[in-house]
């Protein structure tokens, strides 16, 4: 059973719960469109290199939800940008496999583009050779598909 911290308007945040489980979809939605808007994806160049995730913002209260939504990582700053402070949330190596393999389908074509090459198909649950509408990738195109060939 999972747990969560009430908000106003019975409005529920769960912490370490899947996207397929039952919770309120507008946080869901939130979720995954800020990090599809304003995420990050890279490889730590470490060896073996490993991917990591980030946001930066100016407002410490979004990514401070963000977290606590999430369950994971961590908020460093304020790192000063241009007179302004700037905090990034960021995971990486294992805990962040199970966060994009959650977001991947939600995602827009081209975070989906860079969850690809960053984690490979493999770790997405991605099967070679399939069909998803809407992946712009430069690879094998059939009308607005493409064949995901890594």
């Amino acid at each position: 059973m999972s747990t969560g911290t009430p908000l106003p308007n019975n409005v529920l945040i769960y912490h370490n719960i899947g996207m397929d489980d039952a919770y309120n979809s507008f946080v869901a939605g939130w979720v995954v469109g800020l990090f599809d808007g304003r995420g990050c994806m890279f490889v730590h160049k470490g060896n073996p290199p490993y991917p990591g995730l980030s946001i930066k913002s100016g407002d410490l209260d979004v990514l401070t939800r963000f977290y606590n939504i999430i369950g994971t990582g961590s908020i460093r700053g304020p790192r000063i940008e241009k007179g302004k402070p700037n905090w990034t949330w960021s995971v990486s190596g294992r805990k962040s496999y199970p966060i994009i393999k959650q977001f991947f389908l939600s995602l827009g074509s081209r975070q989906r583009t860079n969850a690809l090459r960053v984690f490979g198909s493999d770790a997405l649950g991605v099967m070679t050779g399939e069909w998803y509408p809407g992946l712009e990738l430069t690879h094998k195109q059939k009308g607005d598909r493409i064949e995901v060939l890594t």
